[in-house]
């Protein structure tokens, strides 16, 4: 006996079935497809559809050694860094921390305070990464930055490369090296820069100094280490008094070789950075403010001084250094290391709300080798 299906069971087959269809091609498309086209024998046929998003399902394990970088920095930077000892034997030994090889021949910066002062009579000797020591003498010393130079007797050292702190961006990871006197084995210490080189609103600086520094964290390397970049340039000196930045540093060092001493730039004043936000929310300028904050001294400029024969004044902002804008990131400092002693700067100066140009001389001050710290 026939019997009639209904259309409406009709209706419900064909829609059961384009659903059952679409959603096993799916599937078959999403999951299996993808499959397929793993097994080599297949892969030459691509059996995904034309227009279907490409899927990687094949897992692969990767192994990264985040330390990598860091290892491969101390092995390149471990040689240029040498110990600073002092004594004839075990009773009367005294290390007094790190110092840079800068030249092949021997000469090495190292932090001023960690020297005897050259009455003691004591020989300063120098402990490098392969046990070889040797006997020092000193070359030159800038008391002010806590920056000497010293000599050894020696030909074909590795020597350092020497980046720029001003190079270094907040978050950065440094490497602070501190030798030892296990041969082959300084102590490390890996830290981040926490703050970028400038000179900070609300203090102020003398500008015969080098001033900017950068700070890192965690600060757990003692004093008289290196500082490096991960790209295995020295970026600074920590000493007991800051840090001797790269800049302060090349300064030192081409001073030497120019003048057979450190011959620094002399201005002769006292000022307090404006940044660019300072200025517009006081309604002032930006640029140098010729002032001390230290109320323990009553004048921003010394008496007789390059700054006195120019004519500058407490209170006046100085904008441009020969037609360069003086802002936070292009300080003073930054602008005046472009110059060295004798030569004359042009100085656009605010006074009140005149605007002025005087013409300063930059004097020198010659350090010496002696007596030390």
């Amino acid at each position: 006996m026939n019997e009639k299906i209904s259309p409406k069971l009709i209706t419900i087959i064909i829609l059961s079935s384009l659903i059952v269809g679409g959603v096993g091609g799916w599937v078959f498309n999403r999951f299996l497809i993808p499959k397929i086209n793993t097994i080599p024998f297949l892969m030459k046929y691509n059996l995904s559809p034309s227009g279907s998003p490409l899927v990687i399902n094949t897992k692969q394990e990767i192994r990264v050694n985040e330390g990598s970088d860091t290892v491969a920095v101390v092995q390149k930077v471990r040689p240029w860094v040498v110990g600073l000892a002092y004594g004839s034997d075990f009773n009367n030994a005294d290390f007094r921390g790190s110092g840079i090889i800068l030249t092949s021949d021997g000469l090495i910066a190292v932090p001023a305070q960690s020297l005897y002062s050259q009455s003691s009579k004591q020989q300063l000797k120098i402990v490098f990464d392969d046990g070889k020591v040797l006997p020092a003498t000193l070359k030159a010393m800038d008391t002010d930055s806590n920056l000497a130079l010293v000599k050894v007797d020696a030909n074909n050292l590795p020597t350092a490369s020497v980046g720029l702190a001003a190079d270094l961006e907040l978050g950065q990871r440094i490497i602070v090296v501190e030798k030892t006197l296990n041969e082959f084995n300084p102590n490390i210490y890996v830290s981040f820069v926490s703050s970028q080189t400038h000179n900070h609103p609300a203090q102020s600086y003398f500008a015969d100094d080098f001033n900017q520094v950068f700070k890192f964290s965690p600060d757990l390397a003692p004093n008289n280490s290196i500082i490096f970049s991960l790209e295995g340039n020295i970026v600074g000196i920590k000493t007991r008094t800051g840090i001797v930045t790269a800049e302060a540093l090349k300064n030192a060092l081409n001073s030497y070789f120019k003048n057979g001493a450190i011959v620094k730039n002399v201005f002769g004043f006292f000022y307090l950075p404006i940044s660019l936000s300072d200025a517009t929310a006081f309604n002032g300028t930006q640029g140098a403010w010729v002032h001390n904050t230290d109320y323990s001294r009553n004048f921003s400029i010394i008496e007789g001084s390059p700054a006195a024969k120019a004519g500058l004044q407490g209170g006046d902002i100085i904008t441009a250094v020969n037609d360069d804008k003086v802002t936070l990131q292009n300080s003073f400092e930054d602008l005046s290391l472009k110059y060295s002693p004798g030569d004359v700067i042009r100085l656009e100066v605010k006074r009140g709300k005149t605007i002025k140009t005087l013409n300063l001389t930059i004097g020198a001050k010659k350090y010496g080798t002696g007596p030390g710290f």
